[in-house]
Protein backbone atom coordinates (compact mmCIF):
# COMPACT_ATOMS: atom_id res chain seq x y z
CA UNK A 1 0.00 0.00 0.00
CA UNK A 2 2.83 2.38 0.90
CA UNK A 3 4.58 1.60 -2.40
CA UNK A 4 1.36 2.37 -4.31
CA UNK A 5 1.08 5.73 -2.52
CA UNK A 6 4.67 6.63 -3.38
CA UNK A 7 4.07 5.66 -7.01
CA UNK A 8 0.95 7.85 -7.11
CA UNK A 9 2.82 10.80 -5.59
CA UNK A 10 5.69 10.40 -8.04
CA UNK A 11 3.26 10.78 -10.96
CA UNK A 12 2.61 14.39 -9.89
CA UNK A 13 6.15 15.74 -9.94
CA UNK A 14 5.24 18.22 -12.72
CA UNK A 15 2.15 20.34 -12.05
CA UNK A 16 0.92 22.69 -14.77
CA UNK A 17 -2.11 24.85 -13.93
CA UNK A 18 -1.51 27.36 -16.72
CA UNK A 19 -3.86 25.68 -19.19
CA UNK A 20 -6.91 26.81 -17.22
CA UNK A 21 -5.13 29.90 -15.86
CA UNK A 22 -7.59 32.16 -14.10
CA UNK A 23 -10.20 29.37 -14.00
CA UNK A 24 -8.04 27.45 -11.52
CA UNK A 25 -9.70 27.29 -8.10
CA UNK A 26 -8.28 26.91 -4.61
CA UNK A 27 -9.37 23.28 -4.43
CA UNK A 28 -7.63 22.50 -7.73
CA UNK A 29 -4.27 23.41 -6.21
CA UNK A 30 -4.78 22.40 -2.59
CA UNK A 31 -5.31 18.73 -3.39
CA UNK A 32 -1.67 18.42 -4.52
CA UNK A 33 -0.09 20.23 -1.57
CA UNK A 34 -2.17 19.18 1.43
CA UNK A 35 -0.10 16.05 2.00
CA UNK A 36 3.39 17.14 3.09
CA UNK A 37 4.91 13.78 2.12
CA UNK A 38 3.41 13.88 -1.36
CA UNK A 39 4.38 17.52 -1.93
CA UNK A 40 8.04 16.66 -1.46
CA UNK A 41 7.96 14.79 -4.79
CA UNK A 42 6.86 17.92 -6.67
CA UNK A 43 9.71 19.42 -8.72
CA UNK A 44 8.03 21.67 -11.29
CA UNK A 45 5.05 23.97 -10.79
CA UNK A 46 3.46 26.28 -13.37
CA UNK A 47 0.98 28.74 -11.83
CA UNK A 48 1.08 31.19 -14.72
CA UNK A 49 -1.86 33.63 -14.55
CA UNK A 50 -3.42 31.86 -11.57
CA UNK A 51 -4.24 35.20 -9.99
CA UNK A 52 -6.82 34.47 -7.33
CA UNK A 53 -4.24 34.10 -4.56
CA UNK A 54 -1.77 36.57 -3.10
CA UNK A 55 1.93 35.61 -3.09
CA UNK A 56 2.02 35.21 0.71
CA UNK A 57 -0.99 32.90 0.66
CA UNK A 58 0.52 30.96 -2.23
CA UNK A 59 3.63 30.23 -0.21
CA UNK A 60 2.03 29.58 3.18
CA UNK A 61 -0.94 27.51 2.02
CA UNK A 62 0.37 25.75 -1.07
CA UNK A 63 3.81 25.47 -2.59
CA UNK A 64 5.64 26.21 0.67
CA UNK A 65 5.40 22.50 1.48
CA UNK A 66 7.03 21.53 -1.83
CA UNK A 67 10.58 22.30 -0.71
CA UNK A 68 12.16 20.36 -3.58
CA UNK A 69 10.79 22.53 -6.41
CA UNK A 70 13.46 23.27 -9.02
CA UNK A 71 11.29 24.91 -11.74
CA UNK A 72 8.71 27.55 -10.76
CA UNK A 73 6.54 29.72 -13.02
CA UNK A 74 4.37 32.29 -11.22
CA UNK A 75 4.09 34.84 -14.04
CA UNK A 76 1.02 37.00 -13.52
CA UNK A 77 1.41 37.09 -9.74
CA UNK A 78 2.91 40.42 -8.69
CA UNK A 79 4.64 40.90 -5.35
CA UNK A 80 4.29 44.24 -3.61
CA UNK A 81 8.04 44.75 -3.19
CA UNK A 82 11.41 43.11 -3.71
CA UNK A 83 11.71 42.00 -0.10
CA UNK A 84 8.44 40.08 -0.41
CA UNK A 85 9.83 38.28 -3.46
CA UNK A 86 13.08 37.57 -1.64
CA UNK A 87 11.40 36.01 1.40
CA UNK A 88 9.20 33.94 -0.89
CA UNK A 89 12.18 32.49 -2.76
CA UNK A 90 14.26 31.99 0.36
CA UNK A 91 11.92 29.24 1.52
CA UNK A 92 12.30 27.42 -1.81
CA UNK A 93 16.05 26.76 -1.73
CA UNK A 94 16.30 24.44 -4.76
CA UNK A 95 14.67 26.64 -7.43
CA UNK A 96 16.94 26.91 -10.51
CA UNK A 97 14.40 27.94 -13.17
CA UNK A 98 12.21 30.92 -12.32
CA UNK A 99 9.54 32.86 -14.27
CA UNK A 100 8.09 35.92 -12.50
CA UNK A 101 6.71 39.44 -12.80
CA UNK A 102 8.97 42.05 -11.22
CA UNK A 103 7.40 43.51 -8.01
CA UNK A 104 5.15 46.58 -8.04
CA UNK A 105 7.30 48.82 -5.84
CA UNK A 106 11.04 49.46 -5.68
CA UNK A 107 12.83 50.57 -2.52
CA UNK A 108 15.15 53.60 -2.63
CA UNK A 109 17.78 51.69 -0.68
CA UNK A 110 18.59 48.61 -2.73
CA UNK A 111 21.24 47.17 -0.41
CA UNK A 112 18.84 45.34 1.99
CA UNK A 113 16.94 43.92 -0.98
CA UNK A 114 20.15 42.68 -2.54
CA UNK A 115 20.94 40.79 0.64
CA UNK A 116 17.53 39.13 0.59
CA UNK A 117 17.76 38.10 -3.07
CA UNK A 118 21.46 37.22 -3.25
CA UNK A 119 20.97 33.59 -2.19
CA UNK A 120 18.01 32.69 -4.44
CA UNK A 121 19.37 34.53 -7.50
CA UNK A 122 22.82 33.02 -7.20
CA UNK A 123 21.37 29.54 -7.84
CA UNK A 124 19.32 30.34 -10.94
CA UNK A 125 20.23 28.91 -14.35
CA UNK A 126 17.09 30.26 -16.10
CA UNK A 127 15.23 33.52 -15.46
CA UNK A 128 12.19 34.85 -17.32
CA UNK A 129 10.89 38.18 -16.08
CA UNK A 130 8.20 40.70 -17.04
CA UNK A 131 8.99 44.34 -16.23
CA UNK A 132 5.99 46.66 -16.11
CA UNK A 133 7.51 50.07 -15.34
CA UNK A 134 10.59 51.70 -16.94
CA UNK A 135 12.23 52.66 -13.59
CA UNK A 136 12.13 49.01 -12.57
CA UNK A 137 14.50 48.12 -15.38
CA UNK A 138 17.00 50.61 -14.01
CA UNK A 139 16.92 48.82 -10.66
CA UNK A 140 16.68 45.31 -12.02
CA UNK A 141 20.10 45.45 -13.66
CA UNK A 142 21.66 45.62 -10.18
CA UNK A 143 20.23 42.24 -9.28
CA UNK A 144 21.50 40.63 -12.46
CA UNK A 145 25.01 40.88 -11.07
CA UNK A 146 24.08 38.16 -8.56
CA UNK A 147 23.02 35.64 -11.23
CA UNK A 148 26.46 34.19 -11.91
CA UNK A 149 25.11 30.69 -12.75
CA UNK A 150 22.49 32.05 -15.15
CA UNK A 151 22.43 30.42 -18.63
CA UNK A 152 19.23 31.91 -20.07
CA UNK A 153 17.83 35.39 -19.43
CA UNK A 154 14.53 36.31 -21.06
CA UNK A 155 12.92 39.69 -20.38
CA UNK A 156 9.63 41.26 -21.45
CA UNK A 157 9.34 45.02 -21.19
CA UNK A 158 5.73 46.14 -21.15
CA UNK A 159 6.64 49.79 -21.60
CA UNK A 160 9.59 51.81 -22.84
CA UNK A 161 12.74 50.34 -21.36
CA UNK A 162 15.15 52.67 -19.66
CA UNK A 163 18.62 51.59 -18.58
CA UNK A 164 20.96 54.39 -17.49
CA UNK A 165 24.36 55.02 -18.96
CA UNK A 166 27.30 53.40 -17.23
CA UNK A 167 28.40 56.68 -15.65
CA UNK A 168 25.03 56.95 -13.91
CA UNK A 169 25.60 53.72 -12.01
CA UNK A 170 28.97 54.04 -10.28
CA UNK A 171 28.00 51.43 -7.69
CA UNK A 172 27.81 48.66 -10.32
CA UNK A 173 30.99 46.72 -10.90
CA UNK A 174 29.64 45.21 -14.14
CA UNK A 175 30.35 41.60 -13.35
CA UNK A 176 30.22 39.48 -16.46
CA UNK A 177 27.63 36.71 -16.37
CA UNK A 178 30.13 33.99 -17.18
CA UNK A 179 27.61 31.15 -17.64
CA UNK A 180 25.20 33.05 -19.85
CA UNK A 181 24.29 31.47 -23.22
CA UNK A 182 21.08 33.29 -24.24
CA UNK A 183 19.80 36.78 -23.50
CA UNK A 184 16.53 38.02 -25.00
CA UNK A 185 14.50 41.19 -24.59
CA UNK A 186 11.02 41.60 -26.11
CA UNK A 187 9.50 45.05 -26.06
CA UNK A 188 10.58 48.70 -26.42
CA UNK A 189 14.34 48.86 -25.95
CA UNK A 190 16.81 51.16 -27.69
CA UNK A 191 20.50 51.38 -28.57
CA UNK A 192 22.00 52.56 -25.24
CA UNK A 193 19.99 49.99 -23.29
CA UNK A 194 20.98 47.19 -25.65
CA UNK A 195 24.65 48.17 -25.37
CA UNK A 196 24.37 48.16 -21.60
CA UNK A 197 23.14 44.57 -21.54
CA UNK A 198 25.98 43.68 -23.89
CA UNK A 199 28.43 44.72 -21.16
CA UNK A 200 27.17 41.75 -19.13
CA UNK A 201 28.18 39.25 -21.83
CA UNK A 202 31.46 37.36 -21.42
CA UNK A 203 33.76 36.98 -24.43
CA UNK A 204 31.64 39.20 -26.64
CA UNK A 205 33.36 37.96 -29.80
CA UNK A 206 31.70 34.56 -29.31
CA UNK A 207 28.17 35.97 -29.32
CA UNK A 208 25.74 36.19 -32.21
CA UNK A 209 23.37 39.13 -32.48
CA UNK A 210 20.16 37.98 -34.17
CA UNK A 211 18.89 41.20 -35.64
CA UNK A 212 15.13 41.51 -35.25
CA UNK A 213 13.68 44.47 -37.20
CA UNK A 214 12.27 47.32 -35.14
CA UNK A 215 8.91 46.95 -36.87
CA UNK A 216 8.78 43.40 -35.55
CA UNK A 217 9.22 43.54 -31.75
CA UNK A 218 9.81 47.25 -31.08
CA UNK A 219 13.60 47.17 -30.96
CA UNK A 220 13.96 44.09 -28.82
CA UNK A 221 17.10 42.00 -29.12
CA UNK A 222 18.34 38.42 -28.96
CA UNK A 223 21.94 37.24 -28.35
CA UNK A 224 23.11 33.64 -28.52
CA UNK A 225 26.53 32.20 -27.67
CA UNK A 226 28.71 29.53 -29.29
CA UNK A 227 27.11 29.62 -32.72
CA UNK A 228 29.46 29.05 -35.63
CA UNK A 229 28.69 31.04 -38.76
CA UNK A 230 30.36 32.97 -41.56
CA UNK A 231 28.26 36.10 -41.70
CA UNK A 232 29.94 38.34 -39.13
CA UNK A 233 28.81 39.05 -35.58
CA UNK A 234 25.26 40.05 -36.59
CA UNK A 235 22.81 37.77 -38.33
CA UNK A 236 20.15 39.31 -40.58
CA UNK A 237 17.41 36.99 -41.78
CA UNK A 238 17.61 38.33 -45.33
CA UNK A 239 21.33 37.67 -45.61
CA UNK A 240 21.13 34.33 -43.85
CA UNK A 241 18.48 32.98 -46.22
CA UNK A 242 20.35 34.27 -49.28
CA UNK A 243 23.56 32.52 -48.21
CA UNK A 244 21.77 29.29 -47.24
CA UNK A 245 20.05 29.09 -50.64
CA UNK A 246 23.41 29.60 -52.37
CA UNK A 247 24.82 26.62 -50.50
CA UNK A 248 21.90 24.26 -50.98
CA UNK A 249 20.52 25.05 -54.46
CA UNK A 250 21.77 25.10 -58.05
CA UNK A 251 22.16 28.36 -59.93
CA UNK A 252 20.22 30.54 -57.48
CA UNK A 253 19.74 34.27 -58.18
CA UNK A 254 22.31 36.60 -56.64
CA UNK A 255 19.59 38.58 -54.87
CA UNK A 256 15.85 38.56 -54.25
CA UNK A 257 13.47 41.50 -54.15
CA UNK A 258 11.70 40.08 -51.08
CA UNK A 259 15.05 39.79 -49.24
CA UNK A 260 16.21 43.29 -50.08
CA UNK A 261 17.55 45.50 -47.29
CA UNK A 262 16.86 48.73 -49.17
CA UNK A 263 13.56 49.39 -47.38
CA UNK A 264 13.27 48.97 -43.62
CA UNK A 265 9.58 48.11 -43.88
CA UNK A 266 10.28 45.26 -46.30
CA UNK A 267 11.41 42.58 -43.92
CA UNK A 268 11.67 38.83 -43.84
CA UNK A 269 11.49 37.07 -40.49
CA UNK A 270 12.11 33.49 -39.39
CA UNK A 271 12.04 32.00 -35.91
CA UNK A 272 15.29 32.48 -34.04
CA UNK A 273 15.48 28.82 -33.08
CA UNK A 274 15.22 27.89 -36.75
CA UNK A 275 17.88 30.47 -37.64
CA UNK A 276 20.20 28.67 -35.23
CA UNK A 277 19.46 25.38 -36.96
CA UNK A 278 20.27 26.92 -40.34
CA UNK A 279 23.58 28.24 -39.05
CA UNK A 280 24.59 24.74 -38.02
CA UNK A 281 22.97 22.88 -40.90
CA UNK A 282 22.08 24.79 -44.10
CA UNK A 283 20.01 21.84 -45.31
CA UNK A 284 17.55 22.29 -42.44
CA UNK A 285 13.96 22.80 -43.66
CA UNK A 286 12.23 25.94 -42.38
CA UNK A 287 8.71 25.59 -41.01
CA UNK A 288 7.93 29.31 -40.48
CA UNK A 289 8.40 32.34 -42.73
CA UNK A 290 7.07 35.88 -42.53
CA UNK A 291 7.46 38.12 -45.59
CA UNK A 292 6.45 41.77 -45.23
CA UNK A 293 6.80 42.62 -48.90
CA UNK A 294 4.63 43.66 -51.82
CA UNK A 295 4.18 40.41 -53.71
CA UNK A 296 3.77 41.62 -57.28
CA UNK A 297 3.06 39.61 -60.39
CA UNK A 298 6.77 39.45 -61.27
CA UNK A 299 8.03 39.06 -57.69
CA UNK A 300 10.54 36.33 -56.84
CA UNK A 301 9.15 35.48 -53.39
CA UNK A 302 8.03 32.11 -54.74
CA UNK A 303 11.68 31.17 -55.34
CA UNK A 304 12.50 31.73 -51.66
CA UNK A 305 9.45 29.67 -50.65
CA UNK A 306 10.46 26.89 -53.06
CA UNK A 307 13.80 26.59 -51.24
CA UNK A 308 11.89 25.36 -48.18
CA UNK A 309 9.15 23.06 -49.51
CA UNK A 310 8.24 21.76 -46.05
CA UNK A 311 7.05 25.19 -44.94
CA UNK A 312 3.98 24.88 -42.68
CA UNK A 313 3.38 28.49 -41.56
CA UNK A 314 3.45 31.57 -43.80
CA UNK A 315 2.65 35.21 -42.98
CA UNK A 316 2.24 37.73 -45.80
CA UNK A 317 1.32 41.41 -45.81
CA UNK A 318 -0.12 42.10 -49.25
CA UNK A 319 -0.46 40.93 -52.84
CA UNK A 320 -0.47 43.64 -55.49
CA UNK A 321 -1.66 43.76 -59.09
CA UNK A 322 1.21 45.47 -60.86
CA UNK A 323 1.53 44.96 -64.59
CA UNK A 324 4.64 43.12 -65.68
CA UNK A 325 5.96 39.82 -66.88
CA UNK A 326 5.73 36.79 -64.62
CA UNK A 327 9.10 35.64 -63.28
CA UNK A 328 10.73 33.17 -65.67
CA UNK A 329 11.59 30.60 -62.98
CA UNK A 330 9.05 28.54 -61.14
CA UNK A 331 11.26 26.86 -58.52
CA UNK A 332 14.84 26.47 -57.35
CA UNK A 333 16.46 23.08 -57.71
CA UNK A 334 18.15 21.65 -54.65
CA UNK A 335 21.68 20.29 -55.02
CA UNK A 336 22.38 16.57 -54.65
CA UNK A 337 18.70 15.66 -54.76
CA UNK A 338 18.21 13.05 -57.50
CA UNK A 339 14.61 12.36 -56.54
CA UNK A 340 13.40 15.75 -57.73
CA UNK A 341 12.14 15.88 -61.29
CA UNK A 342 13.98 18.33 -63.48
CA UNK A 343 11.35 19.17 -66.05
CA UNK A 344 9.38 22.36 -65.47
CA UNK A 345 11.91 23.88 -63.11
CA UNK A 346 13.47 26.53 -65.29
CA UNK A 347 10.59 27.95 -67.27
CA UNK A 348 7.12 29.08 -66.33
CA UNK A 349 4.44 28.71 -68.99
CA UNK A 350 1.04 28.31 -67.33
CA UNK A 351 1.27 30.26 -64.07
CA UNK A 352 0.21 33.89 -64.02
CA UNK A 353 1.71 35.36 -60.85
CA UNK A 354 4.31 34.92 -58.15
CA UNK A 355 1.60 34.26 -55.56
CA UNK A 356 0.14 31.39 -57.58
CA UNK A 357 3.60 29.81 -57.61
CA UNK A 358 3.92 30.37 -53.86
CA UNK A 359 0.80 28.22 -53.45
CA UNK A 360 2.26 25.48 -55.66
CA UNK A 361 5.69 25.60 -53.98
CA UNK A 362 4.37 25.14 -50.42
CA UNK A 363 2.11 22.06 -50.58
CA UNK A 364 2.53 21.30 -46.86
CA UNK A 365 1.35 24.71 -45.65
CA UNK A 366 -1.01 24.48 -42.66
CA UNK A 367 -1.15 28.02 -41.25
CA UNK A 368 -1.67 31.13 -43.39
CA UNK A 369 -1.93 34.76 -42.30
CA UNK A 370 -2.63 37.75 -44.55
CA UNK A 371 -2.14 40.81 -42.37
CA UNK A 372 -2.13 44.19 -44.09
CA UNK A 373 -1.57 46.21 -40.90
CA UNK A 374 2.13 46.49 -41.78
CA UNK A 375 1.44 46.83 -45.49
CA UNK A 376 3.45 49.27 -47.59
CA UNK A 377 0.67 49.60 -50.19
CA UNK A 378 -0.33 53.22 -50.60
CA UNK A 379 -3.73 52.61 -52.20
CA UNK A 380 -6.17 49.78 -51.56
CA UNK A 381 -6.92 49.64 -55.29
CA UNK A 382 -3.49 48.09 -55.80
CA UNK A 383 -4.53 44.91 -53.97
CA UNK A 384 -4.84 41.85 -56.19
CA UNK A 385 -8.14 40.52 -54.89
CA UNK A 386 -8.18 37.77 -57.50
CA UNK A 387 -5.23 36.21 -55.70
CA UNK A 388 -7.54 35.38 -52.77
CA UNK A 389 -9.19 32.72 -54.91
CA UNK A 390 -5.88 30.84 -55.00
CA UNK A 391 -5.90 30.27 -51.21
CA UNK A 392 -8.19 27.29 -51.69
CA UNK A 393 -5.23 25.57 -53.38
CA UNK A 394 -3.73 25.00 -49.91
CA UNK A 395 -6.00 22.07 -49.15
CA UNK A 396 -4.06 21.13 -45.97
CA UNK A 397 -4.79 24.43 -44.21
CA UNK A 398 -5.52 24.18 -40.50
CA UNK A 399 -5.41 27.93 -39.68
CA UNK A 400 -6.49 30.94 -41.73
CA UNK A 401 -6.14 34.51 -40.47
CA UNK A 402 -7.16 37.50 -42.58
CA UNK A 403 -6.68 41.04 -41.27
CA UNK A 404 -7.67 44.34 -42.95
CA UNK A 405 -7.79 42.92 -46.47
CA UNK A 406 -9.89 45.30 -48.67
CA UNK A 407 -12.17 42.60 -50.08
CA UNK A 408 -15.28 43.37 -52.16
CA UNK A 409 -17.13 40.08 -51.66
CA UNK A 410 -16.69 36.71 -49.95
CA UNK A 411 -16.82 34.32 -52.88
CA UNK A 412 -13.26 33.18 -52.18
CA UNK A 413 -14.40 32.15 -48.68
CA UNK A 414 -16.92 29.67 -50.08
CA UNK A 415 -14.16 28.21 -52.28
CA UNK A 416 -11.96 27.75 -49.20
CA UNK A 417 -14.85 26.15 -47.31
CA UNK A 418 -15.32 23.57 -50.06
CA UNK A 419 -11.61 22.79 -50.58
CA UNK A 420 -9.98 23.14 -47.11
CA UNK A 421 -11.88 20.51 -45.16
CA UNK A 422 -9.24 20.31 -42.41
CA UNK A 423 -9.52 23.99 -41.38
CA UNK A 424 -9.70 24.27 -37.59
CA UNK A 425 -9.01 27.94 -36.81
CA UNK A 426 -10.58 30.90 -38.64
CA UNK A 427 -9.75 34.51 -37.66
CA UNK A 428 -11.28 37.43 -39.57
CA UNK A 429 -10.50 41.02 -38.67
CA UNK A 430 -11.86 44.17 -40.30
CA UNK A 431 -12.30 42.96 -43.88
CA UNK A 432 -13.69 45.10 -46.68
CA UNK A 433 -15.35 48.54 -46.32
CA UNK A 434 -16.26 49.57 -42.80
CA UNK A 435 -19.79 50.84 -43.47
CA UNK A 436 -21.20 47.45 -44.42
CA UNK A 437 -20.15 43.79 -44.19
CA UNK A 438 -19.85 42.57 -47.78
CA UNK A 439 -19.24 38.88 -47.09
CA UNK A 440 -21.61 37.68 -44.37
CA UNK A 441 -23.65 35.31 -46.60
CA UNK A 442 -20.56 33.69 -48.12
CA UNK A 443 -18.96 33.41 -44.67
CA UNK A 444 -21.98 31.53 -43.31
CA UNK A 445 -21.87 29.15 -46.27
CA UNK A 446 -18.15 28.59 -45.71
CA UNK A 447 -18.62 27.84 -42.00
CA UNK A 448 -21.45 25.42 -42.72
CA UNK A 449 -19.26 23.55 -45.22
CA UNK A 450 -16.19 23.24 -42.97
CA UNK A 451 -17.58 20.90 -40.26
CA UNK A 452 -14.26 20.70 -38.30
CA UNK A 453 -13.78 24.23 -36.96
CA UNK A 454 -12.41 24.40 -33.41
CA UNK A 455 -11.87 28.15 -33.04
CA UNK A 456 -13.73 31.00 -34.72
CA UNK A 457 -13.07 34.72 -34.24
CA UNK A 458 -14.48 37.68 -36.10
CA UNK A 459 -14.07 41.41 -35.47
CA UNK A 460 -16.15 43.22 -38.05
CA UNK A 461 -18.17 46.45 -37.97
CA UNK A 462 -21.77 46.50 -39.22
CA UNK A 463 -21.90 42.74 -39.53
CA UNK A 464 -25.65 42.60 -40.25
CA UNK A 465 -27.81 39.88 -38.71
CA UNK A 466 -25.30 38.26 -36.41
CA UNK A 467 -27.50 35.29 -35.47
CA UNK A 468 -26.91 33.61 -38.84
CA UNK A 469 -23.23 33.19 -37.91
CA UNK A 470 -24.17 31.19 -34.82
CA UNK A 471 -26.61 29.08 -36.83
CA UNK A 472 -23.82 28.15 -39.28
CA UNK A 473 -21.32 27.48 -36.51
CA UNK A 474 -23.65 24.85 -35.07
CA UNK A 475 -22.57 22.54 -37.92
CA UNK A 476 -19.09 22.31 -36.37
CA UNK A 477 -19.48 19.92 -33.45
CA UNK A 478 -15.76 20.13 -32.58
CA UNK A 479 -16.05 23.85 -31.82
CA UNK A 480 -14.14 25.00 -28.69
CA UNK A 481 -13.92 28.80 -28.90
CA UNK A 482 -16.16 31.51 -30.38
CA UNK A 483 -15.39 35.25 -30.32
CA UNK A 484 -17.75 37.63 -32.13
CA UNK A 485 -17.05 41.38 -31.93
CA UNK A 486 -19.12 43.86 -33.90
CA UNK A 487 -19.71 47.62 -33.71
CA UNK A 488 -21.97 49.84 -35.80
CA UNK A 489 -25.66 50.47 -36.22
CA UNK A 490 -25.98 47.96 -39.07
CA UNK A 491 -25.48 45.03 -36.69
CA UNK A 492 -28.81 43.42 -35.79
CA UNK A 493 -29.68 40.81 -33.16
CA UNK A 494 -33.24 39.67 -33.98
CA UNK A 495 -32.75 35.94 -33.35
CA UNK A 496 -29.63 36.13 -31.21
CA UNK A 497 -30.80 34.20 -28.13
CA UNK A 498 -32.32 31.17 -29.96
CA UNK A 499 -29.33 30.85 -32.29
CA UNK A 500 -26.82 30.85 -29.41
CA UNK A 501 -28.95 28.41 -27.43
CA UNK A 502 -28.93 26.04 -30.42
CA UNK A 503 -25.15 26.45 -30.70
CA UNK A 504 -24.65 25.49 -27.05
CA UNK A 505 -26.86 22.43 -27.41
CA UNK A 506 -25.09 21.23 -30.56
CA UNK A 507 -21.44 22.03 -29.77
CA UNK A 508 -20.94 20.23 -26.48
CA UNK A 509 -17.15 20.81 -26.45
CA UNK A 510 -17.45 24.62 -26.38
CA UNK A 511 -15.22 26.11 -23.64
CA UNK A 512 -15.08 29.85 -24.48
CA UNK A 513 -17.87 32.08 -25.77
CA UNK A 514 -17.51 35.82 -26.21
CA UNK A 515 -20.14 38.08 -27.73
CA UNK A 516 -19.34 41.81 -27.87
CA UNK A 517 -22.00 43.56 -29.94
CA UNK A 518 -22.39 47.32 -29.81
CA UNK A 519 -26.12 47.25 -30.60
CA UNK A 520 -27.16 44.53 -28.15
CA UNK A 521 -29.71 45.78 -25.63
CA UNK A 522 -29.32 45.52 -21.88
CA UNK A 523 -32.35 43.23 -21.74
CA UNK A 524 -30.81 40.85 -24.28
CA UNK A 525 -27.54 40.95 -22.35
CA UNK A 526 -29.37 39.83 -19.23
CA UNK A 527 -31.18 37.03 -21.07
CA UNK A 528 -28.02 35.88 -22.78
CA UNK A 529 -25.90 35.88 -19.63
CA UNK A 530 -28.63 34.00 -17.74
CA UNK A 531 -28.69 31.33 -20.42
CA UNK A 532 -24.89 31.07 -20.49
CA UNK A 533 -24.73 30.86 -16.70
CA UNK A 534 -27.22 28.00 -16.75
CA UNK A 535 -25.11 26.22 -19.35
CA UNK A 536 -22.02 26.66 -17.17
CA UNK A 537 -23.82 25.02 -14.22
CA UNK A 538 -24.39 21.81 -16.13
CA UNK A 539 -22.25 18.77 -15.22
CA UNK A 540 -18.82 18.86 -16.86
CA UNK A 541 -19.08 22.56 -17.84
CA UNK A 542 -17.13 24.15 -14.98
CA UNK A 543 -14.37 25.27 -17.37
CA UNK A 544 -16.81 27.07 -19.66
CA UNK A 545 -16.03 30.79 -20.00
CA UNK A 546 -18.34 33.45 -21.36
CA UNK A 547 -18.57 37.19 -21.72
CA UNK A 548 -21.28 39.60 -22.82
CA UNK A 549 -20.36 43.27 -23.10
CA UNK A 550 -22.87 46.06 -23.67
CA UNK A 551 -20.91 49.20 -22.66
CA UNK A 552 -17.22 49.86 -22.13
CA UNK A 553 -15.25 52.69 -20.56
CA UNK A 554 -11.49 53.26 -20.72
CA UNK A 555 -9.80 54.46 -17.51
CA UNK A 556 -6.30 55.07 -16.23
CA UNK A 557 -5.24 53.21 -13.11
CA UNK A 558 -1.83 52.87 -11.43
CA UNK A 559 -0.02 54.26 -14.49
CA UNK A 560 -1.30 51.38 -16.62
CA UNK A 561 -4.05 51.45 -19.23
CA UNK A 562 -6.78 49.07 -18.16
CA UNK A 563 -10.18 48.23 -19.57
CA UNK A 564 -13.08 48.69 -17.17
CA UNK A 565 -16.08 46.88 -18.61
CA UNK A 566 -19.68 47.25 -17.62
CA UNK A 567 -20.30 43.57 -18.24
CA UNK A 568 -22.57 40.74 -17.30
CA UNK A 569 -20.11 37.93 -17.32
CA UNK A 570 -18.24 35.21 -15.48
CA UNK A 571 -14.63 34.11 -15.74
CA UNK A 572 -13.67 35.18 -19.27
CA UNK A 573 -11.25 38.02 -19.85
CA UNK A 574 -11.49 40.42 -22.77
CA UNK A 575 -9.62 39.01 -25.75
CA UNK A 576 -7.16 41.43 -27.33
CA UNK A 577 -8.15 40.77 -30.92
CA UNK A 578 -6.42 40.14 -33.32
CA UNK A 579 -3.92 38.94 -30.71
CA UNK A 580 -0.72 40.03 -32.48
CA UNK A 581 -1.49 37.43 -35.08
CA UNK A 582 1.52 38.23 -37.21
CA UNK A 583 3.97 37.49 -34.41
CA UNK A 584 5.63 34.10 -33.93
CA UNK A 585 5.84 32.67 -30.46
CA UNK A 586 9.22 32.72 -28.82
CA UNK A 587 10.30 29.54 -27.09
Amino acid sequence: MIQLQILEWSLHTNLDFSKDGRLTSVSDIRQYFDNSKASRYIQRVNLRNVNFIEPEQMLNDYIGNAVNIVDLNISGTRFEDVQGLGYFLKLLPHVKRLSIDWPRRMEDNAEPCCKVLRGPLSKLTYLSIQIWHPPHTKKFVQYLQMCQKLKELRMIGRKSCYVPATDDLPYLNHKKLRSLEIIEFCGPCYGPEKRYFMTLLPELEKWTDFHVPKYYIQNGFYFGMFLYFEFGQSVLTERLLTEVIKVTHKDPPKCYCCLSLLHQTDICVIKIEEAKRLLKDPSYELSYLRINHNIKTNCDAHLVVSAFPKLTELILSNITKVSGFVHSRKQLKRKYNKAVKQEGYLTNKNLDSSFSMIVQNSPHLKHLTLDTNNSTIEYEEMWDLNALHLISGWTNLRTLRLSSVPIEDGIFLTEIGRACKHLEILDLYDLGPGDVCCYIDELCQMIADLKNLREFRIHQDNIGEVSQIFVSLANNVQLRKVDVISDGENTTTNNLIPSIEHLLQTCSKLTTFQCIIDEISEADSVKLSTMLRSFKCKPGKRDFQFQVVWTMDLIMDDSEWMMKEDVITEDARLVNFPCDMSMPHHP
